[in-house]
């Protein structure tokens, strides 16, 4: 369901494409086993079907620098401990169908990720990246102290 709502949100962003089934399948079988359903927020539509979400994961980029990359000897504590008592986030996918967006549904999905961050003790949020030109997206994190470290570009080049 996520997927179909995914398919449908970013359909008018340059470079992107709808997500075959095979594709589909692959990222919930890598990424969901991974998902903590309280870093998961859905919103419905008045006939209660899915209308946006929020997929966020506990970050676990700091574990793997402390473990080298490696499993063992001790490389799974500290990605234990990333994942029981995360101070990081990444915000992996938010979505919402083209007839809801720009009406807050984005703004209510983040304040109640914020929330349950906060109650977790969560300090920083970590965005994947977002096109420059995506000035919805870049407009959502106007409200919060934040530092813009990432840019995405497309080029094109008619030959």
């Amino acid at each position: 369901m996520i997927f179909k709502v995914f398919n449908e949100a970013f359909v008018g962003l340059f470079g992107t494409f709808k997500l075959p089934d095979r594709l589909v399948k692959f990222y919930i079988d890598k990424f969901f086993p991974a998902v903590n359903p309280r870093y998961v927020k859905v919103m419905l539509d008045k006939d209660e079907q899915l209308a946006g979400f929020l997929v966020a994961l506990p970050s676990l980029s700091k574990a793997l620098q402390k473990a080298e990359g490696k499993l063992w000897p001790l490389g799974w504590w500290y990605i234990k401990q990333a994942l029981a008592k995360p101070k990081e986030m990444d915000l992996m996918l938010t979505g919402v169908k083209p007839e809801l967006q720009k009406m807050g549904g984005v703004s209510l999905l983040m304040n109640d990720l914020w929330e349950t961050a906060n109650a977790d003790g969560i300090k920083f949020v970590e965005t994947t990246g977002m096109l420059e030109d995506n000035h919805v997206a870049i407009q959502m994190w106007k409200s919060f102290e934040h530092i813009q470290h990432k840019r995405k570009r497309c080029y094109k080049k008619i030959f």
